[in-house]
């Protein structure tokens, strides 16, 4: 009974070893083995690729919050007289709702320019109908259209 068994066992895994030998084989002639170690160094580079690239996200997310990226505009007639809304305010903020307001008043002789600063959504100078309208728009910027939570 155990010359039998050996026999099995010795025909067995003489039949395992032509099927092991055929499927480490690679239609190009490569080892599996090599495929492997590729596949494994092209894994190693993609988690490097994906630190870095985590690490800039970072980095953008820092200028992103600390960069005027809100902003509204409105255009007017600065006075009765003049038509085609050539004054305008312009509310320019950063996340925190803190910037400044570019008020460009034309005449028909001059343009003043005004600014004022804005922290977080407020100003302690009175501000025009213009200015407010302004801010508003600067502070409610991308709401509807916001895709991304940063």
């Amino acid at each position: 009974a155990c010359r039998v068994g050996s026999e099995m066992f010795i025909r067995d895994s003489s039949s395992f070893n032509k099927k092991y030998y055929i499927f480490i084989k690679v239609k190009d002639g490569q080892s599996l083995e090599k495929l492997f170690k590729r596949k494994f160094d092209m894994i190693e580079k993609l988690a490097s690729s994906s630190e870095i690239n985590s690490e800039n996200i970072q980095k953008m997310e820092k200028l992103y919050n600390s960069s005027l990226h809100k902003y509204g505009i409105v255009k007017y007639d600065a006075f009765e007289d003049m038509g085609g809304k050539l004054s305008f305010v312009l509310a320019l903020l950063d996340k925190d709702n803190t910037g400044f307001l570019l008020n460009a008043i034309h005449s028909r002789e001059n343009c003043f320019l005004y600014i004022k600063e804005i922290v977080n959504g407020e100003s302690y100078i009175m501000l025009s109908d213009e200015e407010v309208e302004a801010l508003k728009r600067a502070m409610n910027f991308g709401i509807e259209e916001s895709e991304f939570d940063i």
